[in-house]
C-alpha cells in the first residue's frame, strides 16, 4: 500500500459528499492540461462538463457523476483532498473547472477565469519539473473495496443547487467580482447602444444634398473645407469592391441656415471663371427650383392639412381624412344629421414652373372643396335612402332603429372616396349584411316567386305545344327548315336578334308571296291581311296565337344583356308549334325547362352541308400597294373587331385597288343591308366586317380571314373563344354557292389559335335562364319597397331577388339601372309605368353621346312639350365629307326617336319623317365608307408598333 494511502480513517467517518476528494481518483495530467486549455481560450467552453469525465477515474455512470460534482462543490473538497496526500493546486484547479462547468449566467466569470489560467499555468509547470507527482494508483483489490464502500446511493444535486453551493465556496471570490462585471457589461452596452442610435440618425450624401438643397460640387467643396463636417466614414464592401460613404449629423445640417448657404454660394462663384461660374448658376437655379416645389408641396399640405405621396409616374398623390355631413331623412319628420369619415384622394402632375408651383395650393384645395364634399354626402345620403326604401318597410320598428344605427356606424368608421361610386350602396348593405340576410330569403319568395315564372304566359300554357329544335353549326340549314314550316303555317312569327334579319325575312315572305308585317322597337311596317310577323325577340306579343313561331339564334340565352328575351320567347311563344334554331350549347338547358312545364319536344342535330378548311399560311402583307400582293380574293370577308380596325382595313384595300363592303355594328340596319348587297351581288370584291357578320347575316363568303385574334369585350383585351370562331368562321362556303369554305388570319400568329378553337368543343350553358322584370313586378316591388323610385326597385329585382329553382334567375339589367338613375334623378314625378318604358329605352347608359340626347328627350317628356327630330346638321343638309362619326350618332338618336315615337306619340309627334331622315343619312353614310381614310394603323400594329 502506498504510504500516502491511509485507509485508518474510515470513510463512514466523513462527510458522505466527500468520498471523492481523494487523488487517486483524478489524473493530475488532464488537470493541468484541461485547466490550461480553459484559461488560455478566455471563456467557459459549451462542452466544459463533458470534458470533466476525463479528469477522474471513476465509473461513467450517471450516479458516479452525480456524487463526484457534489463532491467538487462542497466547501471541504481542498481540505480533504490535501489531506488524503493530494496536491492544493490541483484540488483548486478541480474547483474551479466544476465551478465553471455549473456556471449558467450570460455574464462571462473573469474572475474565476483568471484564477483558473494562474493556477492552471504552475500546476502544469509543477508536473512538468516533477515538483508535483501523480500518486501511485491502487492496486485492484484496493480500488474494488473503494468502490463497495460507495455503494451507497446519492443523488445528483440539481441545478440550483449545484449553483447554490457554488457561490457558498467563497462570496468575495464570486458575488462581488460578479456583480462588478455585471456593472460594467451594462454600461458597455449602453454606450454601444447609444452610439449605434447616433449612427442610425446619420444621413448619407445624398440625403445631405436635399436638406441643403445644395449641388455635387458645392457640397464636395465644403466638406472639404470643414464648412460642413462629416461625422464618420464608414467603409462598405460589395463585389470585391470597398467604397467609403460620408455620413452627416442631421443636426447639424438642421442648423446651416439658408443664409448661410447663399454666403457660402456667393464666395464660391467669387472664385470660378465664368464659363464653370454660368454651369454652377444653372444647376443652382434647378436646386432653388426643387426647393419651391418642396416649398409648395409643404405649403399645401400645411394649408389644406393633407398628406402627399410621389408616384412613379411623376405625379403627386394628395391625400386627406376629412368629416362630411350626411342629413339623412329618415321620414319627413325625422332628419338625422350624420357624420361620415371619408379618406379623399386626389392626383396632379409634378409643378414644372413658378406659376404652376404658386397655384399648387389652390388645385389641391379642389380637391377638399366643400362643394366637392357636399356632393359626396348627398351621394352618400342618397345611397342611404335606397337601401332603407329597399328594406325599410319590411322591418320592424325595432330592426329599422338597428338598420339606421349600422348605416350610421358604417360611415362613421369611414370610407374611401372610390368606394363613394356605383358600389356605394353594396358597401352599405356590406357593412349590415347580417341583419339584412335575415329577412331576404323570406322577402324575396314572398314577393316574385320566380319558379312560377311560366304561369306569367296564360295563352302559351294553355295551348299544346310542341317544341321543335333544329340545331347545328353555321351553315346546316337549321334556319331553312323552320322558315319552310313558317311559309305553310297559317299564321305565324319569326323572333330575329337582330332588326336587319327580321327585315330579310320580312322581304323573303313578301317576295313569294306571302304578306308579312315587320314590327321592331322602332318600326312597325304592317302590311293588310298580313297573318305573319317577323320582328325582334323583344317585341314577341306573348297574346296573339299563332299556329307557327320560329325563334332564332337560341345560344343567345347565354348574353348577359338580353338572354332574358329568349328566355320569354323559349317559355311564352303563343304556338303550338315552335321552332327553335341556333346552337346545341344551350339545348340541355332548355329541355330541363320544357319538362318542369310539361311540353313536348324532339330535337334534330344538323351537321354542317359544306365542309370548313383552315388554310396552313395567313394571307400575307397587308402593306402590299397592289391587293393581289396582300393575298386578298374576290369573295373574302376580313374581321376586326372594332370600329376604328374595320375603316383602317377598308380603306387600306380599297387603296390597293379592291371594292369593299364595310359592315360593323355603329351603322344603321339600313346602311349594313346595303353593304351586304354590294357584296352579295359582285359590286364589292371583298367584305371588312365586326364579328357582327357572324349572327345571321347571309353572305356568299368564300373565305374568313381574322385580322385579329384578340377582342376587347367591354371589360378587357381578351382571346376568342370557341363559339366566337367557330361561329364566324362558319358564314365561310355558304350552301349552294361554294363547294366548301375556308378560314385563315393575316399574321402567322394567329393561326394556331384559330385551329385550336376550331377544334374545341363550344362551353356549354350551365347557368340558370335570366328573367326580366314585367310592369306587375315593377308596381309589386314599388309597394313592398314603398317607393316611387324606378332605380332602387329594378336594383332590388336584379341583385335581390332569388329563386328557389335551379330553372330561372334575374337578368343583370344594367343598362336599364343606368337609365333609371337618370330618369329618378330628372323626371321623379313621372308615374312609375313612364319610369319603367324609360328605363327600357334601347341606348346604352355608359356612352355619353346616347345619353345626353335620351336626356333631351325625357326633359320635352316631363315638361309636357311635343319634340320633333335632331336637328339636321349644315354637313348633312350639304353632304360634306368627313362627318361618318356625326352620322353614326345621328342615327342612334334617331333611333330612339322612332322608339319613343310608338310609345309616346303625343310627345314624340315626328314619327311619320323617321324613313326619310333615316333613308338620308344612310345614303351619306354609304358614300362616307366609301372615301374615308381610315386610321393608319389597326389597334394591333399600333399595339406590336409600341412594344
Amino acid at each position: 500500500m502506498p504510504p500516502n494511502f491511509a485507509l485508518a480513517e474510515h470513510p463512514a467517518s466523513l462527510d458522505s459528499r466527500l468520498l471523492f476528494a481523494h487523488p487517486n481518483w483524478v489524473v493530475y495530467d488532464q488537470v493541468a492540461l484541461l485547466a490550461r486549455g480553459v484559461a488560455r481560450s478566455g471563456d467557459v467552453p459549451p462542452k466544459l462538463r463533458s470534458s470533466l469525465r476525463g479528469l477522474w477515474r471513476t465509473p461513467a455512470t450517471p450516479e458516479v457523476e452525480g456524487q463526484v460534482d457534489a463532491c467538487a462543490a462542497h466547501a471541504g473538497f481542498a481540505a480533504q483532498f490535501v489531506r488524503n496526500g493530494g496536491h492544493p493546486q490541483v484540488a483548486q484547479c478541480i474547483t474551479l473547472l466544476h465551478a465553471l462547468a455549473a456556471w449558467e449566467d450570460a455574464v462571462r466569470p473573469q474572475e474565476l477565469l483568471s484564477q483558473l489560467a494562474h493556477n492552471g499555468e504552475q500546476l502544469a509547470a509543477a508536473l512538468e519539473a516533477a515538483d508535483i507527482v501523480q500518486p501511485k494508483r491502487w492496486r485492484p483489490e484496493e480500488r474494488a473495496e473503494r468502490l463497495r464502500q460507495l455503494q451507497g446511493d446519492t443523488p445528483a444535486p440539481s441545478r440550483e443547487e449545484r449553483k447554490q453551493r457554488i457561490f457558498e465556496l467563497a462570496p468575495a471570490v464570486h458575488e462581488r467580482p460578479a456583480a462588478h462585471q455585471l456593472e460594467l457589461e451594462r454600461r458597455a452596452r449602453e454606450k454601444r447602444l447609444a452610439q449605434h442610435r447616433w449612427e442610425q440618425s446619420l444621413v448619407g450624401y445624398e440625403d445631405a444634398l436635399e436638406r441643403l438643397y445644395v449641388t455635387k460640387a458645392e457640397l464636395d467643396e465644403w466638406t472639404a473645407l470643414q464648412r460642413v463636417p462629416v461625422v464618420l466614414h464608414r467603409t462598405l464592401r460589395k463585389g470585391g469592391r470597398e467604397s467609403v460613404q460620408m455620413l452627416f449629423d442631421p443636426a447639424v445640417l438642421e442648423a446651416i441656415s439658408e443664409e448661410q448657404v447663399a454666403h457660402w454660394r456667393a464666395l464660391d462663384l467669387e472664385t470660378l471663371p465664368p464659363e464653370d461660374r454660368s454651369a454652377r448658376a444653372r444647376s443652382v437655379a434647378k436646386i432653388q427650383a426643387r426647393r419651391r416645389l418642396a416649398a409648395a408641396i409643404e405649403s399645401s399640405k400645411a394649408a389644406h392639412g393633407c398628406d402627399v405621396h410621389h408616384q412613379d409616374d411623376g405625379s403627386l398623390v394628395f391625400t386627406k381624412t376629412v368629416t362630411v355631413p350626411v342629413s339623412f331623412a329618415a321620414s319627413p319628420d325625422d332628419v338625422q344629421e350624420w357624420q361620415a369619415l371619408v379618406v379623399l384622394q386626389g392626383s396632379l402632375p409634378v409643378p414644372k414652373n413658378p406659376g404652376e408651383m404658386g397655384n399648387l395650393p389652390a388645385r389641391v384645395g379642389a380637391f377638399f372643396a366643400a362643394d366637392k364634399l357636399a356632393g359626396m354626402g348627398r351621394a352618400m345620403a342618397d345611397a342611404v335612402a335606397d337601401l332603407v326604401a329597399e328594406y325599410g318597410n319590411a322591418l320592424s320598428n325595432a330592426q329599422r332603429k338597428e338598420l339606421l344605427a349600422g348605416l350610421q356606424s358604417a360611415l362613421a368608421r369611414g370610407m374611401r372616396q372610390q368606394d363613394l361610386g356605383a358600389d356605394l350602396k353594396n358597401t352599405l348593405v356590406a357593412s349590415v349584411g347580417q341583419l339584412l340576410r335575415r329577412i331576404e330569403e323570406e322577402r324575396a319568395q314572398e314577393l316574385v316567386r320566380l319558379k312560377d315564372y311560366p304561369q306569367a304566359f296564360p295563352l302559351a300554357r294553355s295551348l299544346d305545344r310542341t317544341i321543335h329544335f333544329r340545331l347545328g353549326p353555321t351553315n346546316s340549314g337549321k334556319t331553312h327548315d323552320a322558315l319552310e314550316a313558317l311559309k305553310k303555317a297559317s299564321s305565324g312569327v319569326y323572333l330575329a336578334p337582330l332588326r336587319l334579319l327580321a327585315m330579310e325575312v320580312r322581304d323573303r315572305l313578301v317576295a313569294q308571296g306571302i304578306p308579312c308585317n315587320l314590327l321592331t322597337g322602332e318600326e312597325h311596317d304592317l302590311m293588310e291581311g298580313a297573318r305573319h310577323t317577323a320582328c325582334t325577340v323583344e317585341m314577341m306579343n306573348p297574346e296573339r296565337q299563332v299556329e307557327v313561331a320560329v325563334i332564332d339564334e337560341i345560344q343567345m340565352l347565354q348574353d348577359p344583356g338580353r338572354g332574358w328575351a329568349w328566355t320569354s320567347a323559349l317559355v311564352g311563344a303563343p304556338a303550338c308549334d315552335v321552332y327553335v334554331c341556333g346552337a346545341d350549347t344551350v339545348h340541355k338547358r332548355c329541355v330541363e325547362v320544357l319538362d318542369a312545364i310539361g311540353e313536348r319536344h324532339e330535337t334534330v342535330m344538323l351537321e354542317r352541308k359544306t365542309p370548313l378548311v383552315l388554310e396552313q399560311s395567313p394571307v400575307g402583307s397587308r402593306r402590299g400597294r397592289r391587293h393581289s400582293e396582300a393575298g386578298l380574293q374576290p369573295g373574302d370577308a376580313v374581321i376586326a373587331f372594332s370600329r376604328k380596325d374595320v375603316l383602317t382595313l377598308s380603306a387600306r384595300y380599297r387603296a390597293q385597288g379592291l371594292s369593299v363592303a364595310t359592315i360593323y355594328g355603329a351603322l344603321a340596319p339600313e346602311v349594313r343591308r346595303t353593304e351586304s348587297e354590294r357584296f352579295a351581288s359582285g359590286e364589292a370584291d371583298i367584305v371588312v366586317a365586326t364579328d357582327a357578320i357572324g349572327m345571321g347575316l347571309n353572305l356568299p363568303v368564300r373565305r374568313v380571314i381574322f385580322s385579329t385574334v384578340h377582342k376587347f369585350d367591354g371589360i378587357e383585351t381578351r382571346l376568342l373563344n370557341a363559339a366566337e370562331v367557330q361561329q364566324i368562321a362558319g358564314r365561310a362556303g355558304r350552301f349552294g354557292l361554294h363547294d366548301e369554305g375556308r378560314v385563315t388570319t393575316l399574321d402567322r400568329e394567329d393561326l394556331p389559335h384559330v385551329r385550336r378553337m376550331l377544334a374545341e368543343p363550344q362551353a356549354r350553358m350551365r347557368s340558370a335562364l335570366a328573367i326580366a322584370p314585367s310592369p306587375w313586378h315593377i308596381e309589386s316591388l314599388a309597394q313592398l319597397l314603398g317607393t316611387q323610385q324606378i332605380a332602387p326597385i329594378l336594383s332590388y329585382f336584379a341583385t335581390r331577388i332569388a329563386a328557389k329553382s335551379s330553372l330561372f334567375e334575374t337578368a343583370a339589367l344594367e343598362d336599364q339601372i343606368g337609365l333609371a338613375r337618370v330618369v329618378d334623378r330628372m323626371a321623379g314625378k313621372l308615374s312609375l309605368a313612364d319610369k319603367f318604358t324609360f328605363s327600357c329605352a334601347p341606348i346604352a347608359h355608359d356612352k355619353d353621346n346616347e345619353l345626353a340626347y335620351f336626356e333631351s328627350c325625357l326633359h320635352a317628356f316631363v315638361k309636357g312639350r311635343t319634340l320633333l327630330l335632331p336637328r339636321l346638321g349644315g354637313w348633312l343638309q350639304d353632304r360634306q365629307p368627313g362627318f361618318l362619326e356625326e352620322a353614326e350618332f345621328l342615327t342612334k338618336d334617331v333611333s330612339l326617336y322612332a322608339w319613343l315615337s310608338y310609345k309616346f306619340p303625343d310627345v314624340y309627334c315626328d314619327g311619320d319623317a323617321v324613313p326619310e331622315l333615316r333613308a338620308h343619312l344612310s345614303r351619306y353614310i354609304e358614300r362616307e365608307l366609301l372615301r374615308q381614310n381610315g386610321f393608319g394603323r389597326t389597334s394591333k400594329e399600333a399595339f406590336q408598333g409600341r412594344r
